[in-house]
């Protein structure tokens, strides 16, 4: 898993705002590690299927 530092958990909170098709390339990808970084902390030792 990757670890985002301050400055980029900054770009994915504010790219998180921003409807997906305005959003550039770098800023999706920053967006999608954040997001899937705080899934994985809300259900970590929970089963789910992915």
């Amino acid at each position: 898993m990757i670890k985002l530092d301050n400055a980029a958990k900054k770009i994915a909170i504010k790219a998180l705002l921003k409807p997906p098709f305005v959003r550039t390339p770098e800023e999706q990808a920053l967006a999608a590690m954040y997001s899937r970084a705080i899934w994985i902390k809300k259900y970590k030792g929970k089963k789910y299927l992915i």
